[in-house]
């Protein structure tokens, strides 16, 4: 059988929201608003140390200049981080319940 090894890290919603308001300097942050998730609900984001495409940049752009908007934008933020190297390459999780 062939396999392959992955690394995959979970954490809760608010922690994200936590961390992307303090890497992006920012008062707050609501993804339950932006990425429209519901309640008792995981979220899967893979994750890698690369640059963004234009389009990723170009709505990471938008969501630095006007906040908590586009909608659906989680998933280049959390690479935008982790090309920083403010967060590690893998798998992430984020689990929802309020």
């Amino acid at each position: 059988m062939k396999t392959k090894k992955a690394v995959i890290y979970e954490v809760e919603y608010d922690e994200v929201e936590r961390a992307i308001a303090e890497f992006y300097q920012m008062r707050e942050v609501n993804l339950l608003d932006t990425e429209r998730w519901p309640n008792n609900s995981r979220h899967s984001y893979i994750v890698k140390r690369e640059p963004l495409d234009k389009w990723d940049a170009h709505a990471v752009s938008i969501f630095r200049d006007y906040g908590n908007r586009p909608l659906y934008v989680v998933g280049c933020l959390l690479q935008d981080m982790c090309s920083d190297g403010s967060i590690k390459p893998g798998r992430y999780y984020i689990n929802v319940s309020w």
